[in-house]
């Protein structure tokens, strides 16, 4: 007598457990490859960074970080060498573009190829577009953004820009976050001539996965079993060393990088919960060879 019940739940069984391992499999492929496709994209544009500012002709005296702060290029305090480099080399004005067609001079039509609008931005701008991400804000405008915290900039035409938190994590999870910048000179700065002549820059970019969540270290060794520790995603708990930020608060409530801080929620284990997260840095140099 043939129970044929019985084998088919035992070939349900048999299919979820191996079904489970081929989505973990899945899904550690995919975001590997994303990491990294940006560190290898990061490499490369941090290298046209610092080749770029080590050519452009700019006085000997000048710093590396007044040449990348938007206000020095603002009027009624212009500075011509920062209005050049920030025309021609990087500008993070440009690093949240507005595609609802709602912002005077940065809005994109959605009948408008994104092209146009890149060809019209810095050269580090431009190489940074495959590692920008679509998101449809609170406020219902759709943005194209570098990834990270989106905050208010008076000095950008969509009122925005985006800063990266550098998170560390205690033994219950707590976050403390550091804030750094899309593109910074290496601290301290020898871009100077009088320091070096030397430019010398970090990119950063927040690797944060979609598909995978991000867990505690177990406290009694590094590789034992965490599955029932994830990192819950309380962002009212989240410690901000040195000046806060002016933060937007317009991203998604889930999502990579969802969340005032941009450190992502998801949901999994029945919570809201933290991706998998990295921060990749690229570091380049070079002599600075033109100068006046």
């Amino acid at each position: 007598m043939r129970v044929v019940g019985r084998r088919g739940g035992q070939s349900i069984v048999e299919l979820a457990l191996v079904m489970l391992v081929l989505y973990v499999l899945l899904a550690a492929t995919i975001e590997l490859g994303r990491a990294t496709f940006g560190a290898q994209a990061l490499q490369d544009v941090a290298r046209v960074a610092a080749r770029e500012l080590a050519l452009e002709p700019l006085p000997a005296e000048v710093s590396l970080s007044f040449l990348l702060d938007p206000a020095s290029a603002e009027a009624p305090v212009s500075d011509p060498d920062a209005a050049r480099v920030q025309q021609r080399i990087y500008d993070r004005r440009h690093l949240v573009l507005d595609l609802s067609g709602d912002v005077n001079g940065n809005g994109v039509d959605d009948g408008q190829e994104l092209d146009v609008v890149f060809a019209g931005l810095p050269v580090v701008n431009r190489l940074l577009r495959p590692l920008m991400i679509f998101e449809t804000l609170k406020d219902d405008r759709r943005v194209l953004r570098y990834p990270g915290a989106l905050v208010d900039d008076a000095f950008s035409p969509t009122g925005l820009s985006v800063r990266i938190p550098r998170v560390t994590r205690d033994a219950d999870g707590v976050e403390t976050i550091e804030w750094v910048d899309v593109l910074e000179p290496l601290d301290p700065d020898p871009f100077p001539l009088d320091q070096g002549g030397l430019v010398a820059l970090r990119l950063n970019y927040p690797f944060q996965a979609a598909a995978m969540v991000g867990y505690r270290t177990d406290p009694s060794a590094p590789f034992e079993p965490n599955l029932g520790a994830p990192l819950p995603a309380d962002d009212e708990d989240v410690v901000e060393v040195g000046p806060p930020q002016p933060l937007a608060g317009l991203s998604g409530d889930v999502g990579p990088y969802a969340g005032p801080y941009g450190l992502g929620v998801q949901l999994a284990h029945g919570a809201a919960v933290r991706p998998f997260r990295r921060l990749i840095s690229a570091q380049a140099a070079f002599r600075r060879e033109v100068f006046r």
